[in-house]
């Protein structure tokens, strides 16, 4: 089974594309949809985080109804314990985090936390039109303890931290198989602590993500969950002795034909009898806000596809709205023809345009979704970057961003002009293609002035480029985001940039 995964957590979407973008996946091969749905949905028991373009319940029902009966199956993602930013943030919720004044994890220790968390799972059955399964998160917490702060709250200190967020993850998986739903996890934490996997009822799914696998065997060793340190080295026995005591018995699973195997954590979850789903993404950490690198997301779903048919397993391909480019722009790494044709050297132009700069067009999730006014801390980015002795690279960066979008912009105008190609992709990488190149030449600029003093009249001119994208911008998105997503977006995007710009110009 081929899944999508749609991540609300930014922009929500009109309920009439979220009809059309259904029956697309559909006609592209996919089986069903995975809604993560944040703050997008009004929930009858714990309404007071809903986002306010937020759907009721209601209309969820109706949509996901919509899709059955395209013969899509719809099944519902909440975060459960880390990534509770959107809940936690409330003042009414703050005492259930595990961090005075961090939101992002939900305290397991607190009997209101679990009782909080199976409010949100009754809701989304009902909404979800009572789902075969529910994704129930725990992603990033054991394995991820000193960047998210477990055992931060004195309740939790003391308790052991493989037994605390699995007995939670527990007591919601049984919740989940009492309403008639299969629970759903993702893998990272399991594989973190794989003797912890056999305490799960085996009608449990896992989905082994992980983003920059490209091949599916190497001689060198990937990423191992709870051994990061390996990554790199030559795959055999040396690595092997370095293994931590906990993840020895993986040994089988990680060795396929005596190569390093990239989707063990499927292997695992498969060999101990639970139902494997393999996690691929089409934008991931890296990418540019306005486009994603394709070369990337195309050889991870592709690999990720051929793995899943291979072993049976399910396929769940990720879209990570934190990313900010609009899903249109992914369709590129489902279809190679989304753009029309393309050389391979054009194709790694794309590569190009979609490499982000940090601070620049990659952006800190927080301060993106919450910060209003938003400035992302753009002005300490810049004066930074001016004085780093990176600052020579990034500008190579830009300059390489800059001269291959401007060589792919012809080249996508002829395609779209001549119904070569997906036009719906095609106009989103137009104009994300466009922001890129803006950027590119805006931060330029601004690191000469950092150093040779302002040049008015090219800010100017930046200045009015950023106007009249925004105008253009506004009109496209409009198509399929909500007016409230709409202005959140330009916010991000475009009227940060434009209030630095002025208070540069103002005299």
């Amino acid at each position: 089974m081929r899944l999508y995964h749609l991540d609300l957590k930014t922009a929500m979407f009109r309920q009439d594309y979220l009809k059309d973008l259904f029956a697309r996946l559909k006609t592209n091969g996919f089986d069903g949809v995975v809604v993560e749905i944040d703050n997008k949905m009004i929930f009858p028991s714990q309404p007071h985080f809903a986002a306010t373009d937020a759907l009721t319940a209601d209309a969820w029902r109706d949509l996901v109804r919509y899709g059955k009966r395209l013969g899509l199956m719809i099944y519902p993602l909440l975060q459960t314990l880390g990534h509770m930013e959107h809940i936690l943030r409330h003042e009414q919720y703050g005492k259930l985090a595990e961090n005075d004044g961090n939101a992002y994890m939900l305290c397991p220790s607190k009997t209101e936390s679990l009782r909080l968390v199976q409010d949100l799972i009754r809701d989304v059955s009902a909404a979800f039109d009572h789902p075969p399964v529910i994704h129930l998160g725990g992603d990033e917490v054991l394995g991820h303890l000193e960047r998210r702060g477990l055992h931060l709250c004195p309740l939790c200190r003391t308790r052991d931290a493989g037994e605390l967020v699995v007995g939670f993850l527990l007591e919601l998986a049984d919740f989940c198989l009492k309403l008639g739903s299969r629970p759903e996890f993702w893998a990272d934490e399991i594989l973190t602590y794989p003797r912890q996997l056999a305490r799960f009822p085996k009608e449990t799914r896992f989905v082994d993500w992980l983003y920059r696998r490209t091949q599916a065997v190497g001689d060198t060793v990937g990423h191992i969950w709870g051994a990061p340190q390996l990554a790199g080295t030559a795959a055999g026995e040396a690595a092997w002795a370095k293994l931590p005591e906990r993840l020895r018995g993986l040994l089988p699973d990680l060795v396929r034909d005596g190569r390093f195997n990239h989707f063990y954590g499927a292997a695992v979850i498969a060999r101990h009898g639970f139902q494997a789903v393999v996690g691929s993404a089409l934008r991931s950490s890296g990418d540019h806000y306005a486009v994603p690198r394709v070369s990337l997301s195309a050889g991870n779903v592709a690999v990720s596809d051929q793995i899943a048919r291979e072993a049976g397993y399910d396929h769940l391909v990720t879209s990570w709205a934190v990313r900010l480019n609009h899903p249109e722009t992914t369709w590129i790494a489902l279809s190679d023809q989304a753009l029309g044709p393309l050389s391979a050297e054009q194709r790694g132009w794309l590569d190009t345009v979609g490499r982000g700069l940090a601070g620049i067009d990659i952006l800190d999730e927080q301060r993106m979704r919450f910060e209003r006014p938003f400035h992302g801390g753009l002005s300490q980015t810049l004066d930074a970057l001016a004085q780093s002795p990176d600052r020579d690279a990034a500008v190579r960066l830009l300059q390489e961003r800059q001269l291959a979008g401007e060589a792919l912009l012809p080249l996508l105008n002829k395609n779209l002009a001549t119904g070569a190609g997906d036009s719906n992709c095609l106009r989103h990488w137009l104009l994300g293609t466009e922001l890129a190149v803006l950027r590119a030449r805006q931060t330029l600029a601004l690191l000469d002035a950092y150093r040779a003093g302002i040049d008015r009249p090219r800010l100017g001119k930046l200045l009015m480029q950023n106007q009249a994208l925004m105008h253009r911008f506004e009109q496209l998105w409009s198509e399929s985001v909500t007016p409230e997503s709409l202005d959140q977006e330009c916010e991000i995007k475009f009227r940060r940039d434009i209030r630095l710009l002025e208070n540069m110009l103002c005299r």
